[in-house]
């Protein structure tokens, strides 16, 4: 329904961006057999990034939030 409304807004393509902490049975299981459905329906190029917990950047901004909860 999502991508749906996207693409009604004018959306050529879709990005689903996880925010899962790392790239479990979910994003490995459930998402690929979610975004091909919505790509069918949608019309229009569905794919995914990686999970973002799994970015150096986030990481770092997740480690740097504990250390300033300990000091």
């Amino acid at each position: 329904t999502a991508c749906s409304t996207l693409v009604e807004l004018g959306a050529t393509r879709i990005v689903v961006v996880p925010l899962f902490l790392g790239t479990g049975g979910h994003l490995r299981k459930d998402l690929p057999r979610l975004i091909s459905s919505a790509e069918a329906q949608a019309g229009v190029p569905v794919t995914a990034v990686g999970a973002i917990g799994e970015d150096p950047k986030v990481l770092m901004a997740m480690a740097d939030y504990c250390f300033r909860c300990v000091t």
